[in-house]
Protein backbone atom coordinates (compact mmCIF):
# COMPACT_ATOMS: atom_id res chain seq x y z
CA UNK A 1 0.00 0.00 0.00
CA UNK A 2 0.94 3.26 -0.93
CA UNK A 3 2.29 5.91 1.78
CA UNK A 4 -0.23 8.86 1.60
CA UNK A 5 0.90 12.64 2.89
CA UNK A 6 -1.76 12.19 5.48
CA UNK A 7 -0.26 9.04 6.86
CA UNK A 8 3.28 10.66 6.96
CA UNK A 9 1.15 13.95 8.81
CA UNK A 10 -0.02 11.27 11.31
CA UNK A 11 3.53 9.92 11.68
CA UNK A 12 4.63 13.22 12.49
CA UNK A 13 2.43 13.74 14.80
CA UNK A 14 3.76 11.06 16.65
CA UNK A 15 7.00 12.39 16.68
CA UNK A 16 5.67 15.62 17.80
CA UNK A 17 4.12 14.76 20.43
CA UNK A 18 6.60 12.19 21.60
CA UNK A 19 9.39 14.94 21.92
CA UNK A 20 7.46 17.28 23.52
CA UNK A 21 5.98 14.48 26.44
CA UNK A 22 9.59 14.15 27.21
CA UNK A 23 10.32 17.84 27.54
CA UNK A 24 7.14 19.68 28.65
CA UNK A 25 9.27 22.69 29.32
CA UNK A 26 8.64 23.41 25.52
CA UNK A 27 5.11 24.14 26.43
CA UNK A 28 5.25 25.94 29.61
CA UNK A 29 5.28 29.18 27.81
CA UNK A 30 2.18 28.44 26.69
CA UNK A 31 0.25 27.07 29.92
CA UNK A 32 1.78 29.36 32.47
CA UNK A 33 0.82 28.14 36.04
CA UNK A 34 0.76 24.78 34.61
CA UNK A 35 2.31 21.94 36.13
CA UNK A 36 4.48 19.92 33.96
CA UNK A 37 2.30 16.82 35.11
CA UNK A 38 -0.21 18.45 33.53
CA UNK A 39 0.79 19.77 30.24
CA UNK A 40 2.33 17.01 29.28
CA UNK A 41 -1.56 15.25 30.52
CA UNK A 42 -2.83 17.67 27.96
CA UNK A 43 -0.55 17.34 25.30
CA UNK A 44 -1.17 13.73 25.35
CA UNK A 45 -5.44 14.97 24.56
CA UNK A 46 -4.28 16.87 22.25
CA UNK A 47 -2.37 13.94 20.39
CA UNK A 48 -5.48 12.23 20.92
CA UNK A 49 -7.89 14.73 19.48
CA UNK A 50 -5.76 15.19 16.01
CA UNK A 51 -5.42 11.54 15.63
CA UNK A 52 -9.46 11.20 16.11
CA UNK A 53 -9.82 13.64 13.74
CA UNK A 54 -7.34 12.23 10.88
CA UNK A 55 -8.82 8.58 11.35
CA UNK A 56 -12.58 10.13 11.16
CA UNK A 57 -11.09 12.18 7.98
CA UNK A 58 -9.48 10.40 6.23
CA UNK A 59 -10.32 7.01 5.11
CA UNK A 60 -7.16 6.24 3.42
CA UNK A 61 -5.51 5.62 7.09
CA UNK A 62 -8.64 4.48 8.73
CA UNK A 63 -8.31 1.47 6.43
CA UNK A 64 -4.89 1.20 7.45
CA UNK A 65 -5.49 0.54 10.89
CA UNK A 66 -8.37 -1.51 10.33
CA UNK A 67 -6.14 -3.60 8.17
CA UNK A 68 -3.58 -4.04 11.35
CA UNK A 69 -6.85 -4.60 13.57
CA UNK A 70 -7.96 -7.46 11.21
CA UNK A 71 -4.34 -9.10 11.19
CA UNK A 72 -4.97 -9.68 15.45
CA UNK A 73 -6.45 -13.27 16.44
CA UNK A 74 -9.83 -13.47 16.59
CA UNK A 75 -9.85 -14.28 20.44
CA UNK A 76 -7.53 -10.99 20.48
CA UNK A 77 -10.40 -8.98 18.97
CA UNK A 78 -12.84 -10.84 20.99
CA UNK A 79 -10.91 -10.30 24.55
CA UNK A 80 -10.37 -6.33 23.69
CA UNK A 81 -14.03 -6.18 22.95
CA UNK A 82 -14.64 -7.76 25.89
CA UNK A 83 -12.57 -5.89 28.14
CA UNK A 84 -14.21 -2.47 26.88
CA UNK A 85 -17.97 -3.58 27.22
CA UNK A 86 -17.06 -4.87 30.78
CA UNK A 87 -15.03 -1.09 31.31
CA UNK A 88 -18.14 0.94 29.51
CA UNK A 89 -21.02 -0.77 32.24
CA UNK A 90 -18.35 -0.37 34.90
CA UNK A 91 -18.13 3.71 34.14
CA UNK A 92 -22.05 3.58 33.35
CA UNK A 93 -22.36 2.67 37.03
CA UNK A 94 -19.21 4.80 38.61
CA UNK A 95 -20.54 7.44 41.41
CA UNK A 96 -18.73 10.03 39.27
CA UNK A 97 -19.57 8.79 35.62
CA UNK A 98 -17.42 12.04 33.72
CA UNK A 99 -14.21 10.38 35.06
CA UNK A 100 -14.89 7.31 34.52
CA UNK A 101 -16.13 7.88 31.09
CA UNK A 102 -12.45 9.93 30.81
CA UNK A 103 -10.37 6.96 31.35
CA UNK A 104 -12.41 4.60 29.34
CA UNK A 105 -11.77 6.82 26.08
CA UNK A 106 -8.11 7.54 27.05
CA UNK A 107 -7.57 3.62 27.11
CA UNK A 108 -9.50 3.04 24.03
CA UNK A 109 -7.16 5.78 22.07
CA UNK A 110 -4.10 4.11 23.13
CA UNK A 111 -5.32 0.98 21.59
CA UNK A 112 -6.21 2.78 18.50
CA UNK A 113 -2.88 5.02 18.77
CA UNK A 114 -0.98 1.58 19.07
CA UNK A 115 -2.91 -0.14 15.84
CA UNK A 116 -2.14 3.15 13.97
CA UNK A 117 1.32 3.29 14.37
CA UNK A 118 1.37 -1.07 13.81
CA UNK A 119 0.22 0.19 10.36
CA UNK A 120 2.20 2.77 10.00
CA UNK A 121 5.79 0.47 10.73
CA UNK A 122 4.37 -1.50 7.91
CA UNK A 123 4.05 1.08 5.36
CA UNK A 124 7.34 2.61 6.65
CA UNK A 125 9.81 -0.11 7.50
CA UNK A 126 13.12 0.42 8.73
CA UNK A 127 12.65 4.10 8.02
CA UNK A 128 9.90 3.75 10.96
CA UNK A 129 12.34 2.06 12.93
CA UNK A 130 15.43 4.78 12.40
CA UNK A 131 13.04 7.63 12.81
CA UNK A 132 11.50 6.34 16.15
CA UNK A 133 15.02 5.28 17.23
CA UNK A 134 16.68 8.95 16.77
CA UNK A 135 13.82 10.77 18.18
CA UNK A 136 13.90 9.17 21.42
CA UNK A 137 17.21 9.60 21.40
CA UNK A 138 17.08 13.01 20.62
CA UNK A 139 14.11 13.35 23.29
CA UNK A 140 16.48 11.89 26.03
CA UNK A 141 19.78 13.90 24.97
CA UNK A 142 17.71 17.39 25.07
CA UNK A 143 16.73 16.16 28.80
CA UNK A 144 19.73 14.65 29.70
CA UNK A 145 21.03 18.39 29.02
CA UNK A 146 18.31 19.89 31.37
CA UNK A 147 19.27 17.38 33.81
CA UNK A 148 22.96 18.71 33.55
CA UNK A 149 22.60 22.66 33.72
CA UNK A 150 20.04 21.80 36.57
CA UNK A 151 23.37 20.06 38.23
CA UNK A 152 25.63 22.34 37.28
CA UNK A 153 23.22 25.35 39.31
CA UNK A 154 23.91 22.55 42.01
CA UNK A 155 26.84 22.60 42.38
CA UNK A 156 27.51 26.51 41.51
CA UNK A 157 25.13 27.57 44.13
CA UNK A 158 25.98 25.37 47.24
CA UNK A 159 23.42 27.21 49.83
CA UNK A 160 20.16 26.25 48.14
CA UNK A 161 20.67 23.13 50.62
CA UNK A 162 22.12 19.57 49.62
CA UNK A 163 20.12 17.96 52.53
CA UNK A 164 16.57 18.40 51.51
CA UNK A 165 14.85 15.61 49.74
CA UNK A 166 12.76 18.34 47.69
CA UNK A 167 17.02 18.84 45.90
CA UNK A 168 16.87 15.47 45.07
CA UNK A 169 13.64 15.71 43.30
CA UNK A 170 14.95 18.25 41.38
CA UNK A 171 18.67 17.13 40.79
CA UNK A 172 16.65 13.53 39.74
CA UNK A 173 13.78 14.70 37.48
CA UNK A 174 13.78 18.39 37.04
CA UNK A 175 10.18 19.10 34.82
CA UNK A 176 8.62 15.91 36.82
CA UNK A 177 7.29 16.10 39.36
CA UNK A 178 8.31 13.10 40.86
CA UNK A 179 11.18 11.21 39.77
CA UNK A 180 9.38 7.65 39.91
CA UNK A 181 7.43 9.59 36.73
CA UNK A 182 10.82 9.82 34.74
CA UNK A 183 11.48 6.08 36.26
CA UNK A 184 8.67 4.94 34.23
CA UNK A 185 9.82 6.36 31.47
CA UNK A 186 13.17 5.07 31.64
CA UNK A 187 11.70 1.75 31.78
CA UNK A 188 10.54 1.50 28.16
CA UNK A 189 13.41 3.36 26.95
CA UNK A 190 16.72 2.39 29.07
CA UNK A 191 16.93 -1.11 26.92
CA UNK A 192 16.18 1.20 23.72
CA UNK A 193 19.18 3.10 24.53
CA UNK A 194 22.09 1.22 22.80
CA UNK A 195 19.86 0.45 20.03
CA UNK A 196 21.78 3.08 17.48
CA UNK A 197 25.26 1.67 17.77
CA UNK A 198 23.87 -1.71 16.91
CA UNK A 199 21.53 -0.93 13.95
CA UNK A 200 23.81 1.18 12.40
CA UNK A 201 27.20 0.55 12.75
CA UNK A 202 28.18 2.67 9.76
CA UNK A 203 27.64 6.03 11.34
CA UNK A 204 30.85 8.17 12.42
CA UNK A 205 32.83 7.34 15.21
CA UNK A 206 32.08 10.98 16.56
CA UNK A 207 28.46 9.99 16.30
CA UNK A 208 28.69 6.72 17.65
CA UNK A 209 31.06 7.83 20.98
CA UNK A 210 28.09 10.49 21.00
CA UNK A 211 25.70 8.28 21.47
CA UNK A 212 27.49 5.74 23.84
CA UNK A 213 27.73 8.89 26.59
CA UNK A 214 23.82 9.85 26.02
CA UNK A 215 23.25 5.88 26.90
CA UNK A 216 25.54 5.72 29.88
CA UNK A 217 24.40 9.20 31.35
CA UNK A 218 20.47 7.39 30.87
CA UNK A 219 21.94 4.93 33.32
CA UNK A 220 23.13 7.50 35.20
CA UNK A 221 20.07 8.61 35.94
CA UNK A 222 18.64 5.58 36.59
CA UNK A 223 21.11 5.47 39.26
CA UNK A 224 20.06 8.35 40.89
CA UNK A 225 16.69 7.86 40.68
CA UNK A 226 17.70 5.04 43.03
CA UNK A 227 13.98 2.64 41.89
CA UNK A 228 14.09 -0.64 43.44
CA UNK A 229 11.54 -1.83 40.87
CA UNK A 230 13.27 -0.75 37.69
CA UNK A 231 16.14 -2.47 38.84
CA UNK A 232 14.10 -6.00 39.60
CA UNK A 233 12.73 -4.85 36.06
CA UNK A 234 16.36 -4.84 34.46
CA UNK A 235 17.76 -7.83 36.41
CA UNK A 236 15.08 -10.16 35.60
CA UNK A 237 15.18 -8.39 31.53
CA UNK A 238 18.90 -9.79 31.27
CA UNK A 239 18.07 -12.93 32.29
CA UNK A 240 14.97 -12.97 29.97
CA UNK A 241 16.48 -12.26 27.06
CA UNK A 242 19.79 -14.44 27.84
CA UNK A 243 16.93 -17.46 28.05
CA UNK A 244 14.77 -16.08 24.80
CA UNK A 245 18.05 -15.69 22.57
CA UNK A 246 20.95 -17.26 23.91
CA UNK A 247 24.00 -16.07 22.34
CA UNK A 248 22.14 -13.36 19.78
CA UNK A 249 21.53 -11.49 22.89
CA UNK A 250 25.43 -11.61 23.93
CA UNK A 251 26.18 -8.17 22.08
CA UNK A 252 23.25 -6.46 23.03
CA UNK A 253 23.40 -7.12 26.79
CA UNK A 254 27.42 -6.44 26.03
CA UNK A 255 26.67 -2.94 24.87
CA UNK A 256 24.05 -2.23 27.85
CA UNK A 257 26.81 -3.47 30.32
CA UNK A 258 29.21 -0.88 28.99
CA UNK A 259 26.36 1.62 29.52
CA UNK A 260 25.82 0.85 32.60
CA UNK A 261 29.82 0.86 33.46
CA UNK A 262 29.74 4.45 32.31
CA UNK A 263 26.55 5.45 33.73
CA UNK A 264 27.81 4.25 37.41
CA UNK A 265 31.26 6.56 36.60
CA UNK A 266 29.37 9.34 35.63
CA UNK A 267 27.17 9.18 38.98
CA UNK A 268 30.33 9.58 40.86
CA UNK A 269 32.24 11.88 39.11
CA UNK A 270 28.93 14.12 38.43
CA UNK A 271 26.34 13.35 42.03
CA UNK A 272 29.60 12.60 44.41
CA UNK A 273 32.28 14.13 43.29
CA UNK A 274 30.71 17.69 42.06
CA UNK A 275 27.90 17.68 44.24
CA UNK A 276 28.47 14.86 46.70
CA UNK A 277 24.86 13.74 46.78
CA UNK A 278 23.45 12.04 50.29
CA UNK A 279 22.58 8.78 49.42
CA UNK A 280 20.98 8.47 52.51
CA UNK A 281 18.51 11.44 51.92
CA UNK A 282 16.63 9.78 49.11
CA UNK A 283 13.37 9.10 49.47
CA UNK A 284 12.06 5.14 48.88
CA UNK A 285 8.80 4.20 49.61
CA UNK A 286 7.93 2.92 53.04
CA UNK A 287 6.92 -0.72 52.30
CA UNK A 288 4.32 -0.29 55.15
CA UNK A 289 2.14 2.38 52.76
CA UNK A 290 2.64 0.10 49.73
CA UNK A 291 1.52 -2.97 51.67
CA UNK A 292 -1.26 -0.28 53.05
CA UNK A 293 -2.64 0.89 48.95
CA UNK A 294 -2.46 -2.69 48.11
CA UNK A 295 -4.69 -4.08 50.84
CA UNK A 296 -7.12 -1.34 50.10
CA UNK A 297 -7.34 -2.09 46.62
CA UNK A 298 -7.78 -5.53 47.63
CA UNK A 299 -10.61 -4.79 49.80
CA UNK A 300 -12.31 -3.49 47.02
CA UNK A 301 -11.59 -6.07 44.61
CA UNK A 302 -13.95 -7.88 47.16
CA UNK A 303 -16.06 -5.46 47.69
CA UNK A 304 -16.85 -5.15 44.05
CA UNK A 305 -15.53 -8.22 42.36
CA UNK A 306 -17.69 -8.35 38.86
CA UNK A 307 -17.38 -4.96 37.61
CA UNK A 308 -15.08 -3.04 40.07
CA UNK A 309 -15.92 0.89 41.43
CA UNK A 310 -15.47 1.79 38.08
CA UNK A 311 -12.99 3.05 35.73
CA UNK A 312 -10.41 6.29 37.53
CA UNK A 313 -12.33 5.39 40.89
CA UNK A 314 -9.92 3.66 43.00
CA UNK A 315 -9.12 7.54 44.32
CA UNK A 316 -13.00 8.12 45.02
CA UNK A 317 -12.98 5.24 47.80
CA UNK A 318 -9.68 5.05 49.26
CA UNK A 319 -9.31 8.16 50.06
CA UNK A 320 -11.33 7.59 53.79
CA UNK A 321 -8.53 4.73 53.95
CA UNK A 322 -5.46 6.19 52.93
CA UNK A 323 -4.22 9.85 51.69
CA UNK A 324 -1.37 8.48 50.20
CA UNK A 325 -1.57 7.96 46.82
CA UNK A 326 -4.92 7.99 44.73
CA UNK A 327 -4.25 4.73 42.43
CA UNK A 328 -2.73 1.33 43.93
CA UNK A 329 1.04 1.47 41.85
CA UNK A 330 0.19 -1.78 40.49
CA UNK A 331 -1.57 -2.41 36.82
CA UNK A 332 -3.30 -5.67 37.83
CA UNK A 333 -4.77 -4.24 41.24
CA UNK A 334 -5.40 -1.26 39.36
CA UNK A 335 -7.50 -2.89 36.88
CA UNK A 336 -9.23 -5.43 39.18
CA UNK A 337 -9.82 -2.93 41.98
CA UNK A 338 -11.65 -0.32 39.03
CA UNK A 339 -12.74 -3.05 35.77
CA UNK A 340 -13.49 -6.05 37.84
CA UNK A 341 -11.77 -9.40 37.80
CA UNK A 342 -13.32 -10.70 34.82
CA UNK A 343 -12.08 -7.49 32.82
CA UNK A 344 -8.52 -8.09 34.45
CA UNK A 345 -8.48 -11.55 33.66
CA UNK A 346 -9.17 -10.79 29.72
CA UNK A 347 -6.33 -7.82 29.85
CA UNK A 348 -4.17 -10.65 31.66
CA UNK A 349 -4.63 -12.77 28.95
CA UNK A 350 -3.83 -10.54 26.42
CA UNK A 351 -0.85 -9.66 27.82
CA UNK A 352 0.59 -12.50 28.78
CA UNK A 353 -0.55 -14.79 25.57
CA UNK A 354 0.39 -11.54 23.63
CA UNK A 355 4.37 -11.03 25.16
CA UNK A 356 4.47 -15.33 24.61
CA UNK A 357 3.58 -15.39 20.85
CA UNK A 358 6.03 -12.09 20.25
CA UNK A 359 8.66 -13.87 22.18
CA UNK A 360 8.61 -16.71 19.76
CA UNK A 361 8.03 -14.70 16.92
CA UNK A 362 11.04 -12.56 17.50
CA UNK A 363 13.33 -15.81 18.62
CA UNK A 364 12.44 -17.32 15.14
CA UNK A 365 13.49 -14.16 13.60
CA UNK A 366 16.71 -14.21 15.32
CA UNK A 367 17.38 -17.42 14.57
CA UNK A 368 16.70 -16.96 11.17
CA UNK A 369 18.85 -13.67 10.87
CA UNK A 370 15.51 -11.90 8.63
CA UNK A 371 17.22 -9.08 6.66
CA UNK A 372 13.97 -7.43 7.22
CA UNK A 373 13.86 -7.29 10.91
CA UNK A 374 17.36 -6.29 12.72
CA UNK A 375 17.95 -8.74 15.19
CA UNK A 376 18.98 -6.26 17.75
CA UNK A 377 15.95 -4.25 17.11
CA UNK A 378 13.80 -7.71 18.35
CA UNK A 379 15.47 -8.19 21.47
CA UNK A 380 15.74 -4.64 22.40
CA UNK A 381 11.78 -4.28 22.16
CA UNK A 382 11.41 -7.51 24.03
CA UNK A 383 13.70 -6.04 26.70
CA UNK A 384 11.70 -2.36 26.85
CA UNK A 385 8.01 -4.82 27.30
CA UNK A 386 9.90 -7.12 30.23
CA UNK A 387 11.50 -4.32 31.73
CA UNK A 388 7.77 -2.10 31.24
CA UNK A 389 6.02 -5.18 32.58
CA UNK A 390 7.78 -5.57 35.44
CA UNK A 391 7.77 -2.07 36.26
CA UNK A 392 4.44 -1.89 36.04
CA UNK A 393 3.84 -4.12 39.21
CA UNK A 394 5.10 -1.09 41.38
CA UNK A 395 4.22 2.05 40.18
CA UNK A 396 2.00 3.61 38.23
CA UNK A 397 2.71 2.92 34.70
CA UNK A 398 -0.74 2.42 33.50
CA UNK A 399 -1.97 5.98 34.82
CA UNK A 400 0.62 8.24 33.92
CA UNK A 401 0.71 9.94 30.12
CA UNK A 402 4.21 9.90 29.15
CA UNK A 403 4.36 5.80 30.25
CA UNK A 404 1.05 5.36 28.68
CA UNK A 405 1.86 7.22 25.45
CA UNK A 406 5.02 4.29 25.68
CA UNK A 407 2.75 1.46 25.89
CA UNK A 408 0.75 2.71 22.82
CA UNK A 409 4.21 3.20 20.77
CA UNK A 410 5.94 0.33 21.92
CA UNK A 411 3.29 -1.95 21.50
CA UNK A 412 2.31 -0.59 18.05
CA UNK A 413 6.19 -0.90 17.45
CA UNK A 414 6.08 -4.71 18.43
CA UNK A 415 2.51 -5.03 16.63
CA UNK A 416 4.08 -3.47 13.07
CA UNK A 417 7.10 -5.95 13.09
CA UNK A 418 4.94 -9.19 13.71
CA UNK A 419 2.60 -7.91 11.05
CA UNK A 420 5.26 -7.40 8.44
CA UNK A 421 4.96 -9.77 5.62
CA UNK A 422 1.84 -11.71 7.14
CA UNK A 423 -1.39 -11.96 4.46
CA UNK A 424 -2.81 -8.55 4.37
CA UNK A 425 -6.33 -9.04 4.47
CA UNK A 426 -8.55 -8.06 1.66
CA UNK A 427 -10.33 -4.97 3.15
CA UNK A 428 -13.16 -3.92 5.46
CA UNK A 429 -16.71 -3.29 4.65
CA UNK A 430 -18.53 0.03 5.03
CA UNK A 431 -19.50 -1.68 8.48
CA UNK A 432 -16.36 -1.29 10.42
CA UNK A 433 -15.17 2.19 8.99
CA UNK A 434 -18.50 3.60 10.48
CA UNK A 435 -18.06 1.85 13.62
CA UNK A 436 -14.31 2.86 13.89
CA UNK A 437 -15.94 6.33 13.09
CA UNK A 438 -18.39 5.96 15.48
CA UNK A 439 -16.00 4.46 18.61
CA UNK A 440 -13.68 7.92 17.89
CA UNK A 441 -16.93 10.38 17.95
CA UNK A 442 -17.43 8.53 21.09
CA UNK A 443 -14.41 8.56 22.59
CA UNK A 444 -13.23 11.90 21.86
CA UNK A 445 -16.85 13.48 22.96
CA UNK A 446 -16.00 11.03 26.22
CA UNK A 447 -12.23 13.00 26.77
CA UNK A 448 -13.62 16.44 26.20
CA UNK A 449 -16.62 16.50 28.38
CA UNK A 450 -14.73 14.58 30.75
CA UNK A 451 -11.94 17.56 31.31
CA UNK A 452 -14.21 20.40 31.11
CA UNK A 453 -14.45 22.83 32.04
CA UNK A 454 -11.57 21.79 35.07
CA UNK A 455 -8.96 21.53 32.54
CA UNK A 456 -9.69 25.55 32.43
CA UNK A 457 -9.01 25.76 36.24
CA UNK A 458 -6.63 23.38 37.15
CA UNK A 459 -3.97 25.47 38.76
CA UNK A 460 -6.34 27.27 41.32
CA UNK A 461 -7.93 23.83 41.87
CA UNK A 462 -4.46 21.94 42.79
CA UNK A 463 -3.86 25.01 44.61
CA UNK A 464 -6.98 24.96 46.76
CA UNK A 465 -6.74 21.20 47.69
CA UNK A 466 -3.40 21.34 49.40
CA UNK A 467 -4.37 24.70 51.27
CA UNK A 468 -8.28 23.38 52.71
CA UNK A 469 -6.35 19.65 53.22
CA UNK A 470 -6.45 18.80 57.03
CA UNK A 471 -3.09 16.49 56.86
CA UNK A 472 0.20 18.36 57.28
CA UNK A 473 1.77 16.90 54.78
CA UNK A 474 -0.97 16.60 52.60
CA UNK A 475 0.08 17.11 48.09
CA UNK A 476 -1.26 16.69 45.36
CA UNK A 477 -1.48 12.76 44.59
CA UNK A 478 -1.52 12.12 41.06
CA UNK A 479 -3.94 10.33 38.12
CA UNK A 480 -5.49 12.07 35.53
CA UNK A 481 -4.43 15.45 36.45
CA UNK A 482 -1.85 16.14 39.38
CA UNK A 483 -4.86 16.23 41.74
CA UNK A 484 -5.56 13.10 41.50
CA UNK A 485 -8.72 12.75 44.12
CA UNK A 486 -11.23 13.00 41.75
CA UNK A 487 -13.93 13.87 44.37
CA UNK A 488 -12.53 17.18 45.16
CA UNK A 489 -12.95 18.59 41.38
Amino acid sequence: MPISRISLGLFSLFIIGLFILVNALTLQWLLPGYTFYDIRRITQLSLFLIMGLMLISSKTIRQQSLDSFQQLPLTSRCLFLGFFILGLISAALAPLPKFAYLEWATFMMLLIMGISLAALRTLLIQSFDRIMLYTLITAIACYSLLVIGVLLMAATHPYIGLQSNKLFYVLAAPTFNNPRFLTQFMAWTLPLIVLPNLLYPSTSRMVRQLLYVIAAYWWCMAIVGQSRALGLACLLCAISLFIIFGKAARPYLLKQLWALIGGVILFFVLYQCLIHLPLRNIPLTDPDNRALIWSVALNLIKAHPMLGVGPMHFSYYAYAQEQLVAHPHNAILLIASQWGIPATLMLMTLVIWGLWRWCMFSRQEVKAQSRLTSAYLLIGITGSLIVAMVDSMFSGTLVMPVSQVMLALIGGWALGLYFYNRPKPVGSNWLAHYALIGLLVISVIMLILGVYPDIAKLPQDEFNFVASCDVATCVNSPYYWLQGWIQFY
